[in-house]
C-alpha cells in the first residue's frame, strides 16, 4: 500500500522518534532556520530533509517535511534493528514512498550499497546517506 505524502497530516512524531528534549514538533529537532536548510523538489512539492535518530536503536532517521507545515511529513528510512544501520547507513522506506530510492541517488543525497532486507513481504534497500 503507497500512500499519498502531501494527504496525511502530520498527527505526531513516530513513537521512536518521542519522549526526546526538543522532539515536540519535527522543526526542532535541528538547530537550523528554515532558510538555511536545502530545499528540494519532491512529487511538485517543496520538501527539507531532517536528520534525526531512532530513540530505541540510536540509527539515523531521515524525515521529509513539506515546506508548507500544513501538508506534514513522512519518514524516509525505516528501523529494522539491524547491525548494518550505522552511521551514515540506513535502510529506505521504497514500501510507502516508491521509488524514493532513486529520488534519493538522483538528488545527491544518498548512495546505494547494493545490500537490502527483508521485512514482512518488503525489501529495503540500505543507502549512505550525505546529509
Amino acid at each position: 500500500m503507497n500512500r499519498s505524502f502531501s494527504l496525511e497530516a502530520a498527527q505526531s512524531l513516530p513513537y521512536e522518534l518521542r519522549d526526546r528534549p526538543g522532539a515536540t514538533t519535527i522543526s526542532k529537532e535541528k538547530d537550523m532556520t528554515e532558510t538555511s536548510r536545502k530545499q528540494y523538489r519532491f512529487r511538485n512539492m517543496d520538501v527539507v530533509l531532517d536528520r534525526t535518530t531512532y530513540r530505541s536503536s540510536g540509527t539515523l532517521a531521515v524525515i521529509m517535511n513539506t515546506m508548507n507545515e500544513d501538508d506534514g511529513y513522512i519518514m524516509v528510512t525505516v528501523n529494522l534493528s539491524s547491525p548494518l544501520q550505522k552511521g551514515e547507513l540506513a535502510f529506505v522506506d521504497t514500501n510507502n514512498l516508491s521509488g524514493i530510492d532513486s529520488w534519493l541517488e538522483e538528488n545527491g543525497i544518498a548512495e546505494h550499497t547494493g545490500v537490502s532486507a527483508v521485512s514482512g513481504f518488503c525489501t529495503y534497500p540500505l543507502m549512505k546517506f550525505n546529509i
